[in-house]
């Protein structure tokens, strides 16, 4: 209080020694006639229906929500895993030559070593391998045991939650600042109602003091005090239309709308008693998303280190394939060209070095993830008790602002009283005026300073949502 004495005295002595000629020459008519400035107009909104539309249309949120449908599809693409595969396929070869026998040699010598004389007609080669060659396949493959993708695919699974659960933490977090925000445009608001009122009562003080001279029963000086006191006033409103748009154009940019939201509802955003504090931490590792992230990432390594081991886990598979050819079978085979298949294949893993540098990698991941789990357990607890606290502490200093508001009130309805019946100066009024003031601007910092601490306290034990406000 006593600080803010001494800026207000400041304010008062640079505009008593810079006011201008034509300022002093004004008249309360003139003054009187100058209207309040306008809100600029736009829809009313709840705090609620702000967190609504900040979890709906946030562009940073639809952004951030493209994470679930990417794990979702990496658990689409783990299930290849286990899930059969069907493929077609047409081979066309071409060698540089083709490979033949030809009998007509060792035959003609073998006929005339058992029959002399006798003539044999010449044959044809005989075509072993063609040189074109085109052919076609379609294969079936099943796995039957892959160890591995078991425990990849729930991993992947995992995956998808743990991204939901991200999700939700980053809406937590944003929707604390949107409601800090509106809080501060609803302040906002409330002090532009207050300050309209102290522009009023000014300008009725000004119009006493020049009532006063104009008869001679008062000082110049009087009318200059009363008058730098509706200037004063009226440039703290116009500040105070400032903070509002400012906190408006935030809320726009968060609500990702073109019109302007205008804050309503009740004054007051705050619960009257607390649970218990050891209840406000359980409950709090219940509610709060990031906490389920950090158990979610435990699990997404558990199971991925479970992958990793059961690499070294034998594997079968199954196929079935059929096989045709286009081109004329050779002459040495059979005249069909078409085949079919049944495989199973078994195979051992022996030794890879690369399956040992990811086993290594997959335990240092879930020992990372152990240790910041606990850290955000231990983070945990210390956010809880001091949001507690500072709310607690808040709603005491709100008490004590609010108490010294009425004390301020009722001086300078005294004040006021003792001026007009000529038993005060206008000095007094201005002090008492500028006093009340000073305390009604205190009160409206240590209220939204209290409901900002509600929210805090709200964010930290994991009810931060539209339903937990009016």
């Amino acid at each position: 209080m006593r600080y803010a004495g001494s800026v207000w005295g400041i304010l008062y002595l640079a505009w008593v020694l810079c006011l201008s000629p034509e300022a002093a020459a004004q008249t309360p008519a003139d003054m009187e006639a100058a209207p309040f400035p306008a809100l600029a107009p736009g829809p009313e909104m709840t705090l609620a229906e702000v967190l609504q539309g900040v979890s709906a249309r946030n562009l940073t949120l639809q952004s951030a929500a493209l994470e679930i449908d990417k794990a979702k599809a990496m658990h689409k693409k783990s299930l290849a895993w286990v899930t059969p595969f069907v493929e077609a396929r047409l081979e066309y070869t071409r060698m540089d030559h083709s490979d033949a026998l030809d009998l007509n040699g060792p035959i003609q010598d073998m006929m005339g070593s058992l029959m002399p004389g006798l003539s044999v007609p010449p044959m044809d080669e005989m075509i072993i391998n063609r040189r074109d060659k085109l052919m076609g396949s379609f294969t079936i493959g099943v796995p039957l045991v892959r160890p591995e993708g078991w425990s990849t695919i729930a991993a992947a699974k995992r995956g998808v939650a743990v991204a939901e659960e991200a999700i939700a933490a980053a809406q937590h977090t944003l929707l604390s600042q949107a409601a800090s925000i509106y809080l501060h445009a609803l302040s906002a608001k409330a002090f532009i109602e207050m300050q309209e009122t102290q522009v009023r009562a000014a300008e009725a003080q000004w119009r006493e003091a020049s009532l006063k001279h104009q008869h001679g029963e008062g000082l110049r000086i009087d009318v200059v005090r009363a008058q730098t006191d509706v200037e004063l006033a009226r440039h703290t409103l116009a500040n105070a239309h400032l903070m509002m748009e400012n906190a408006r154009e935030a809320l726009r940019m968060l609500l990702g709308d073109e019109a302007l939201p205008m804050p309503v509802g009740p004054k007051a955003y705050e619960r009257s008693e607390l649970p218990q504090e050891d209840a406000q931490i359980e409950a709090a590792r219940r509610q709060r998303p990031d906490v389920r992230v950090s158990q979610g990432r435990i699990e997404v390594a558990e199971k991925l280190l479970r992958a990793v081991k059961l690499r070294f886990v034998p594997t079968l598979d199954a196929a079935w394939r059929f096989q045709y050819e286009f081109t004329e079978p050779v002459d040495l085979g059979s005249n069909d060209r078409s085949r079919w298949a049944l495989l199973f294949s078994l195979a051992v893993p022996l030794y890879e070095q690369s399956r040992y540098g990811d086993l290594h990698y997959q335990r240092a991941v879930l020992k990372q993830a152990q240790l910041e789990a606990a850290d955000r357990e231990v983070q945990l607890a210390a956010e809880v008790r001091l949001a507690r606290r500072d709310y607690l502490a808040s709603l005491t200093d709100l008490d004590a602002a609010e108490r010294q508001l009425q004390l301020a009130a009722e001086a300078v309805s005294l004040m006021e009283a003792a001026f007009r019946d000529g038993a005060g100066t206008s000095l007094d009024v201005t002090v008492a005026r500028r006093d009340h003031m000073a305390a009604s601007a205190n009160v409206l910092v240590h209220r939204v300073t209290s409901q900002t601490r509600f929210i805090e306290l709200l964010r930290v034990t994991g009810e931060m949502n539209p339903e937990a406000l009016p």
